[in-house]
């Protein structure tokens, strides 16, 4: 038992001082904790799970038999519960594994100060539909730990809800909410480091009277993609001070979206590959305005529009930024009262698109560059990158896209690099092999290689840029390529025909490779349906069918060698309607029985 305490001690001391004073911000964030979450003595360690005597078998149970200070040790295993769990005591609750110990529950309630929750993968659980972790709780610390909802349900909808001033949440992960990742709500002095936020609705969102929350070297991505409105990776929402620093914001709808809010500080990001960067705006229809505003030091690039400021928004300072290759244009200003520019000599941004000179070669240009959308201009334009950009994402491979196994093929492919620095490319080949990096390439130059593959298939080759910097760019889109599959099966045979008629069907297919092939024949019928073969390639085949009723068919037939590489789906249409002489007889019976009628009829005729 001596072991086992001095071994979860050690743990315990390991996550809660592990690189503690490691990022901007955290120093004055740590001289401000209470004393609850200075280091713990004196506590009692409870164990959930594994096999000791006296260990709990739920964690809510271990929370009731608790008090404050205590640390309950929870072994790796999955724990659920249809209910919520409620931490209403100054506890430290730790994970053994973070992927490894898992719980479901409907919601997690941290109601007191001074918790601690670390190394735990926490999934909602499927009847839930509000978060799976709500803070009231001040003080709380969060680190290492995965949030996402259920699988059955794609329910919470939210992943944090955070009531509770001075939280802290440290390399976690919250992944695939359909609404909110995270949500602030009329706190101060809250904290996010190192987190991986994606796949929802919004990312990190912070409404109310929120101020002094610091979003500090997080990933944000595929965030504000929604059917009917678009959000984005970090929404500022009527709050002051937020500060966004050395994040990297991509993918998204819009990567941040300052709304109402003043005082917001985007420092040193990478905003990439968004529909819109960064927004700043005020309501259409009046209310506070988003006014001081400090944009610095970061890049904006491959986004469709860098930089947008509309409404009655002023007095927001942009400066000392990268805008490169934002499709439909770098930065856009509607107000004549922002500045774009610190002056002379300190300069103001740099544009991929300004075409001025440095004729005295002071690396500010000559003349300003003019803002889109109104009058606004950068008066000091700088004439150099402030920073490394990584090289555009390639462009698809180009080259053949159907052949044959043992067969070399080549492939073409280009990328850009904003920096002009030389280029290095690595192909995947769908088939878990790679070309290795091969370059250097000058940017916008042509690379070319060769593949054979040894096996039949359909891949996907893509490729990958990095400068000679080590910057990496985003994989290409995949090019298909049919390796030694069977060609598409012809099917001979009636178009027409009548219900309870058998008809025949020839079916042939070859195989590049020689190999034998099987056929998957689909009547359109409700007929049961396999794999039938193997025959040999270009063997014709004869297979017969009837159909029972009127309707029009289309039978389907694919073909695959012995590797189970499939073709592409033959297909032949078959109307098969009523026996026109049998509907003729009848019609002649019935006018005999009525022989006035026929009469009629015939004279009209």
């Amino acid at each position: 038992m001596n072991n086992k305490i001095l071994f979860v001690n050690f743990i315990i001391i390991i996550l809660i001082f592990s690189g503690v004073n490691s990022v901007i911000g955290l120093n004055n964030f740590n001289r401000s904790l209470p004393k609850c979450l200075l280091p713990i003595s004196g506590g009692n360690i409870l164990y959930v799970g594994g096999s000791g005597p006296g260990n709990y078998s739920n964690i809510q149970d271990a929370i009731n038999a608790a008090n404050d200070s205590d640390i309950i040790f929870v072994y790796s295993g999955t724990y659920c519960t249809d209910k919520n769990i409620n931490v209403n005591k100054k506890l430290t609750i730790i994970g053994e594994n973070q992927e490894q110990t898992i719980v479901k529950a409907k919601k997690i309630n941290l109601k007191s100060d001074c918790i601690e929750l670390t190394n735990f993968s926490l999934k909602g659980w499927w009847e839930s539909v509000d978060e799976l972790i709500h803070i009231t709780g001040k003080y709380c610390n969060i680190s290492y730990c995965t949030l996402t909802p259920s699988f059955e349900e794609d329910l919470p909808l939210k992943g944090f809800e955070i009531w509770g001033s001075f939280t802290k949440v440290k390399n976690c992960d919250i992944i695939d909410f359909s609404s909110w990742a995270v949500t602030c709500i009329d706190v101060n002095n809250c904290y996010f480091v190192n987190c991986s936020v994606c796949n929802s609705y919004r990312g990190i969102y912070t409404m109310g009277s929120c101020e002094n929350i610091f979003i500090i070297n997080c990933e944000i991505f595929n965030c504000g993609w929604d059917e009917y409105m678009e959000s984005s990776g970090v929404f500022t929402d009527g709050s002051s001070h937020v500060d966004v620093i050395s994040c990297n914001i991509h993918d998204n709808a819009m990567g941040v979206d300052i709304y109402c809010s003043s005082s917001i500080k985007v420092i040193g990001c990478d905003i990439h590959d968004n529909k819109l960067g960064t927004i700043i705006h005020d309501p259409f229809y009046g209310g506070s305005a988003s006014i001081n505003n400090f944009i610095n030091n970061n890049s904006y690039y491959y986004n469709k529009v860098g930089l947008r400021i509309i409404d009655r928004c002023y007095d927001n300072k942009i400066y000392h930024n990268n805008f490169i290759r934002n499709y439909n244009y770098n930065g856009y200003d509607s107000i004549s009262n922002n500045k774009w520019d610190n002056g002379y000599p300190s300069g103001g941004n740099y544009w991929d698109d300004y075409s001025g000179q440095d004729n005295d070669g002071d690396g500010i240009g000559d003349t300003p560059y003019n803002i889109s959308g109104g009058n606004n201009m950068d008066r000091y334009p700088l004439m150099n990158l402030l920073k490394n950009i990584p090289p555009t994402k390639p462009i698809r491979p180009l080259g053949t896209v159907s052949g044959n196994n043992s067969v070399l093929y080549q492939y073409l492919c280009n990328a850009i690099d904003p920096n002009e620095d030389q280029i290095y490319y690595n192909f995947s080949w769908g088939d878990a092999n790679y070309s290795g990096w091969i370059g250097p390439y000058n940017s916008s130059q042509n690379v070319t290689t060769f593949y054979s593959w040894d096996r039949s298939g359909e891949y996907s080759v893509k490729v990958i840029a990095k400068d000679d910097n080590g910057f990496l760019g985003k994989w290409s889109d995949g090019l298909s390529v049919k390796i030694g599959l069977p060609n598409k099966p012809v099917i001979r045979g009636p178009t027409t025909g009548k219900p309870g008629v058998d008809y025949e069907y020839k079916i042939v297919a070859t195989d590049p490779d020689g190999d034998n092939v099987y056929y998957y024949v689909n009547w359109w019928d409700w007929t049961p349906i396999e794999w039938i073969g193997p025959y040999e390639s270009g063997e014709e085949i004869t297979l017969n069918h009837t159909w029972t009723e009127k309707d029009q068919y289309t039978i389907k037939v694919k073909a695959k060698d012995i590797y189970d590489a499939e073709s592409d789906w033959g297909t032949l249409t078959v109307s098969i309607s009523k026996n026109k002489a049998n509907f003729y007889n009848s019609i002649m019976k019935f006018l005999n029985r009525f022989k006035i009628l026929k009469q009629l009829i015939y004279n009209l005729v």
